[in-house]
């Protein structure tokens, strides 16, 4: 018999031997030491620990959980314990348990600056963004050169509306590590938020070139593109096969047999990934979708890529199927759920944005895969059997602008429910202001320097004339001086600005009854922020252009029949915002006759659009039927 003593020693010569390999890289190595120590000592404390944080490592975290629990019941004083349960539990979706897990880790070793970072997190993903600031604070105030610290700092003064705060801690973690990819990324989402796309553009590509898989910042970089001036279709096509090529094709498995009826009539499962089911624009377009769809036809799940929810999430909940929750899935997760749960159709609402579900799809989870509401680009997929669009967004010979097939939706491509508490349509300002007011309430990511210019000439040809524009990013005084100097490089005095932090919707809503004459943001053109200003009364010029993102109002005005307020150059936009501005009666006349107007139109009929869409998604299958 082995006498205890060396026993003891002869575990943790294993022991050392297996966090060496554990340390190195080296998992299944330190895997099998670790089961061999149990084998000799089932209650080892320390060889449960860590094989639950390598289940962690492999994503097998309900395995990890349970490992680190029984080695927590035989060792409640490790203080690692608790943080690696806590992380364990964070991956599993599990965020309050996860508090109390690193809690529990704090209340042992109060100056444990990771399991503060760790808190942080899990208060993120419960949204509550006071208490991770705290948080994360707390492990700067332990650690002041933590990078990560400082980046997911940011990443909540972000949320809270702060960006310049948020920008001091980004560069903060770049004053310690300048090579820190995710530091760049985020930094330049805060200035494109700003409007400040070309240092946003730098930023992404900085990213890419210290991590040329950071998946994220390359999405981000082809969103940025879409809001410059600088890039046509052509060019948004080749980095979007750039990045097809570098992050999705490698995951694509060998041709997949799904085990989905291929029968052409029987009622089908649809599968929507999205992380805006909620007061988002794609959560207002998808309200009328979900209640409109055939039940009979159709049964409905979504999947919902992100924690975020309010009043527009839960009301969706009622008028589908099944809903999941799957911000804590990875991409291949995701698309084993989808698998597994038999969806027919899968479509993406998110396009090159947040949350979006492209690595879900390069998978090929299910038998048809489309891209919807949410995309304003093509994504350079090779693994998507159609874009929703419509004629106005596409039109004919544009479709090789695209990777993927074109569906033209015989309407629009979106639709729209309007909320009932928008109020009633006023008359026009001006009548009793005795000046014309321009109003744009978009992003400052759509309000481009090329947009800044056309707007300076009108505002300088209509005298008296004031501009208001409204958003989140306004309540930054970087934001407005920005703006400010902008203008006046173009010779428009600061005092005929009106620069105003957002609103909840409904107050938003009323705002336009501060607009005589809606201004739409060149390239990337108003959705719903167009739509809710016509529904208000406020009518909206565009320039048509030459992309995806360029055409949203184009299509929502000739859908609304207000096709003379669409533009093909510079020249006649200016044109067209004068003649609408040298008639104040005229101008209150259309502005009564937009809500009528609309409300006759497809744009609000959310049982059409969606009779049409279930006819497209229809013929999609029975052409993977024919093939099968």
């Amino acid at each position: 018999m082995i006498p205890p003593e060396q026993q003891t020693s002869t575990i943790q010569q294993s022991l050392d031997l297996a966090l060496q390999h554990h340390q190195a890289g080296r998992l299944p190595e330190a895997e099998s030491l670790y089961q061999q120590i149990l084998q000799d000592d089932p209650n080892h404390p320390a060889a449960l620990h860590m094989l639950g944080v390598l289940a962690n490592q492999f994503g097998q975290n309900e395995i990890a959980v349970e490992l680190i629990t029984k080695a927590l019941g035989l060792r409640p004083e490790i203080a690692e314990a608790h943080n690696n349960l806590g992380n364990s539990l964070q991956d599993l979706g599990r965020f309050g348990e996860a508090v109390e897990s690193y809690r529990g880790a704090l209340a042992i070793k109060p100056d444990y600056a990771k399991a503060h970072s760790n808190l942080g997190n899990a208060f993120t993903r419960l949204g509550k963004m006071d208490e991770a600031v705290q948080s994360y604070q707390g492990a700067l105030n332990i650690k002041p050169d933590y990078v990560e610290a400082h980046t997911n700092l940011g990443n909540a003064l972000q949320d809270l509306s702060l960006p310049e705060e948020a920008i001091e801690s980004y560069q903060n973690a770049l004053n310690h590590k300048p090579d820190h990819a995710e530091a760049h990324n985020n930094l330049g989402n805060v200035l494109k938020g700003l409007g400040e796309l070309e240092d946003a553009l730098a930023c992404y590509q900085k990213a890419l070139d210290i991590n040329p898989g950071y998946v994220e910042a390359h999405s981000n970089l082809i969103f940025c593109m879409a809001n410059s001036s600088e890039y046509g279709p052509k060019e948004i096509l080749e980095e979007a096969r750039r990045w097809n090529k570098a992050h999705a094709r490698p995951l694509a498995a060998q041709p997949i047999s799904h085990a989905n009826a291929p029968n052409p009539d029987r009622r089908l499962k649809i599968g929507y990934l999205s992380g805006d089911i909620r007061q988002h624009p794609v959560g207002f377009f998808m309200e009328p979708v979900f209640k409109n769809h055939d039940k009979s036809a159709f049964e409905v799940h979504v999947y919902a890529t992100q924690h975020k929810s309010d009043q527009v999430t839960e009301r969706i909940k009622g008028h589908i199927d099944q809903w999941h929750d799957a911000a804590h899935l990875t991409p291949q997760a995701l698309a084993e759920a989808v698998r597994d749960d038999g969806i027919d159709i899968v479509a993406d609402l998110s396009g090159h944005a947040a949350y979006n579900g492209y690595l879900t799809l390069a998978r090929r989870p299910a038998p048809v895969q489309i891209l919807g509401i949410g995309n304003f680009c093509t994504s350079g997929l090779d693994c998507v059997d159609g874009l929703l669009s419509d004629p106005f967004e596409t039109p004919e010979g544009t479709d090789s602008h695209f990777s993927e097939p074109l569906i033209r939706m015989p309407d629009g491509f979106v639709c729209y429910q309007p909320p009932d508490y928008a109020p009633d349509v006023g008359p026009s300002p001006c009548l009793s202001l005795g000046y014309i007011t321009f109003g744009c309430f978009n992003n400052l990511a759509k309000v481009s320097k090329s947009a800044i210019a056309l707007w300076a000439e009108i505002l300088k040809q209509v005298p008296e004339s004031r501009l208001l524009l409204k958003n989140m990013a306004l309540a930054s005084n970087r934001a407005s001086e920005r703006l400010k100097s902008l203008f006046t490089s173009h010779g428009v005095s600061e005092d005929r600005l009106l620069l105003e932090p957002g609103l909840p919707h409904e107050p938003f809503m009323a705002e336009y009854g501060r607009v005589d004459i809606g201004l739409d943001p060149i390239p990337y053109s108003g959705g719903l922020t167009t739509i809710e200003a016509l529904w208000m009364g406020v009518p909206v010029v565009t320039l048509c252009g030459q992309t995806f993102a360029a055409r949203h109002s184009t299509s929502h005005l000739n859908n609304a029949g207000l096709e003379d307020l669409v533009t093909k150059t510079s020249a006649d936009y200016v044109r067209k915002v004068l003649e609408l501005s040298a008639d104040f009666s005229a101008l209150n006349a259309l502005r009564q006759s937009l809500r009528p107007k609309l409300a006759a139109s497809p744009i609000p009929d959310g049982e059409r659009y969606t009779r049409n869409l279930e006819q497209n998604l229809r013929q999609l299958w029975r052409q993977w039927c024919e093939k099968s």
